[in-house]
Parts: C-alpha cells; structure tokens; sequence
C-alpha cells in the first residue's frame, strides 16, 4: 500500500518487527546488496513500476500486490 507515493520502509536493525498486514514484507537474499535495494525501492524507475500494476480507485489507497 502507497508504493506509488514512495512509502517503502527498510529494516536494516537486523531484528523482527510487526506490520500492518495491508503491507508486503519481504527478506534480502544474503547475496545481495541491501545498500542497492534500500536506494532503488523509492527510486522513480521503482515507483514507475509500481503504478503500472497498482490497483485501486484512489490515489492514497491504491496497491500492489503478489498475484
């Protein structure tokens, strides 16, 4: 919810934390860089990804899901 707007948050404390389930979380693979990711999750390349498969009528509501 509100990819779109760039509202992407980034657990870097190395400790579980408890979300609203309207949000998708995900895991890093080990082999990655989570400097690259952290940056290109609200990128505007991200963010124009993200509004070409967010569904939802209003703007603040709308979301991207896994189907």
């Amino acid at each position: 919810m509100n990819l779109t707007i760039g509202a992407v948050g980034f657990n870097k404390t190395g400790k579980s934390v408890a979300v609203s389930g309207y949000y998708i979380t995900m895991n890093m693979n080990a082999y990655f860089s989570n400097n690259y990711f952290k940056t290109w999750l609200k990128s505007a390349n991200a963010i124009k990804q993200y509004k070409l498969y967010a569904t939802g009528s209003l703007i603040e509501k709308q979301r991207v899901g896994l189907e």
